[in-house]
This record gives C-alpha cells, structure tokens and sequence, in this order.
C-alpha cells in the first residue's frame, strides 16, 4: 500500500499541484530526513516528465531545536545567503517547488518558549512567501508522509494507517488520482464562477441560517 500511495502522491504533486514542465527545474523541501521515500517519488515523476534538475533539500527538527535552545537570541532571525539565493534562484529560473509538509515530532519544541521560537523562519522564510504571492513560484504543498507524521497524527508509527486516512481525502484511491483531481478543480471554478456572476458581498450567519447578502 505504502509503495503505491507514495508514487501516487509524489506524480499528482509533480503533475497537477506543480505541474512541472519538460525542460523545468524542481526543488523538493522535505520538512523532515524521514520524508526521503516521498521526496524520491516526486523526483521519479518529475524526471519522468522531463525535468532538467531535481534538488531536494532535507530539513531536521532536531538542529533546529539544537539553534532555538542554544543560540543567542539576536542570531535567531539570521537566514544564510545560501538560503536566500535558493528562492531568488528558483524566480529566476521560473522553477516549480513542492513542499512535503508535516511536523513529525511536534513535541520536540514544546520546551522552547515562544518568543525564541516565533524569531526563526526558518526553512519557511518571508521571501519565498512573498514570491508565492506575486505567482513568481509554481508550487505546491502536499503531506508528507512518514512514520513520525504517522505517529503525530494518529498515535502509531504504522504509515499504511495514515494512508488508509489521507487517500480518500487526496483521491489517490481513485482509477486516476490525476483525472479525479483535475474534475474537482473544474468543479470548484464552475461554482466560484456562479458566485462571481451573483457579486455577492458579505456572508452572514444568523440563528443557524447562512445568507448571502449582494452588493
């Protein structure tokens, strides 16, 4: 189940939620060392496709809750130049970015007080989004699948459980996860097509009945 999912998920990310293009590069963040089997399913499909170059990069929690217990509280907004030239990198060459989302030990921080920890961006720092907000990036975010997800969201490290949950949710259960993704998109720009055509306003909720109020 794990194998086929994995696959499943890694050629839906590189073909519909970045659809990635002959000849364009890709970088996959994993948030997590764990998320490898998942980051290699996206660059199989993504070379498949006709990417020029795939470069993944690992996060790890540990070092990061190594600098936010540690390091002086004046470095802990620093980003490297490195980290920076990676975005600046990728607007430049108009590439795609998929991140593999998922805190896999959240308890790992629980011990670092807030105002340390809200001081260090990274691996998600302001100019990647501010990137994404200018349509500058052609990414997308899916979970990312592996014992320690596993164990934070249900409790166990057996991933088929956690594949058993999200499949329906991201249709990798269906003959075609590509088609049954592309049909929903469609669905949802019918509707938020009705709704523009209505110029509706405000939304309000009163005694349990939900009205829609025009402009």
């Amino acid at each position: 189940m794990s194998v086929c999912f994995t696959q499943r998920l890694g050629d839906l990310a590189v073909c519909v939620g970045a659809n990635v293009q002959q000849g364009q590069d890709l970088l996959v963040l994993a948030w997590d060392v764990e998320q490898a089997p998942l980051a290699r399913a996206v660059a199989e499909s993504a070379y498949c496709r006709g990417a020029r170059f795939v470069s993944a990069v690992y996060w790890d929690a540990h070092v990061k809750h190594s600098r936010l217990r540690h390091a002086p509280v004046e470095t802990l907004d620093f980003v490297p130049d490195w980290w920076e030239a990676i975005t600046t990198e990728c607007v430049a060459r108009r590439s795609a970015v998929i991140v593999l989302f998922g805190q896999t030990q959240p308890q790992l921080m629980e011990d670092i007080p807030p105002e340390r920890a809200m001081r260090d961006f990274m691996p998600s720092t302001p100019p990647f989004w501010e990137a994404v907000d200018r349509g500058d990036l052609a990414w997308t975010t899916v979970p990312g699948v592996c014992p320690g997800l596993a164990q934070a969201m249900l409790g166990t490290p057996e991933v088929d459980r956690l594949w058993a949950v999200l499949a329906p949710i991201l249709r990798l259960d269906a003959l075609n996860p590509q088609s049954a993704w592309r049909q929903h998109i469609a669905g949802l720009r019918h509707r938020a097509k009705l709704l523009q055509e209505h110029h509706f306003a405000e939304r309000r909720i009163t005694a349990g009945l939900t009205g829609a109020i025009k402009a």
